[in-house]
């Protein structure tokens, strides 16, 4: 933001040293006009957002992390009783296409 603002004043610099009144009032206009740009987007709009705005996804995150943890401690509890009893996937010569071999006739 601060960066367009100002290249922006660079762009016009020379607007006000010129004698033609136009120049001198779009100089005035535009410049005023990058300044309530700037004026906003550094601190009218993230004041606002801040109040009025979403809320962090810093608390969403610790809820999926819980969740999925819970999820990981399940899949390994029914993933270890029944290790037992499901057959080893079988690994052969004509596999070799494939992504996953269990899946594999």
């Amino acid at each position: 933001i601060v960066n367009g603002g100002v290249t922006t004043f660079l762009a016009v610099i020379i607007l006000p040293f010129s004698q033609s009144h136009v120049f001198q009032t779009f100089f005035k206009i535009f410049g005023l006009t990058v300044l309530y740009g700037v004026f906003h987007g550094l601190v009218f709009l993230p004041a606002l957002l801040s109040t009025f705005g979403p809320h962090s996804y810093e608390n969403k995150s610790l809820s999926v992390k819980k969740s999925s943890d819970s999820y990981n401690n399940k899949s390994v509890e029914t993933s270890s009783s029944s290790t037992a009893s499901s057959p080893s996937p079988k690994f052969s010569s004509k596999n070799t296409g494939t992504l996953n071999p269990v899946f594999s006739e």
